[in-house]
């Protein structure tokens, strides 16, 4: 994920919303995903955070056993992270 947010920071994206939902409709799509180097597959869930039930991705990274699941907010704090330690 930190590969997507990467790539998105670099192509100029600074709405993370949009990042997003390009990230979540990857996970339409039924087959392994690659980027940078990492191979993973994407499915849609939702997650409970404090705030009630979030649209969230669960993340199958190939090699790994356990699959991680992100939440919206979670993608959104770690993608303004990203974009205040961009140099650009």
């Amino acid at each position: 994920m930190t590969a997507f947010i990467a790539q998105e920071i670099a192509s100029g994206e600074v709405v993370w919303q949009n990042s997003w939902t390009k990230f979540r409709n990857l996970s339409d799509q039924n087959k392994f995903h690659a980027i940078e180097g990492f191979r993973f597959t994407l499915k849609r869930s939702t997650k409970q955070t404090p705030k009630g039930v979030s649209q969230a991705v669960i993340i199958h990274e190939d090699g790994k056993e356990e699959p991680k699941k992100i939440s919206k907010p979670d993608f959104g704090t770690l993608y303004l992270r990203a974009l205040k330690k961009d140099p650009t």
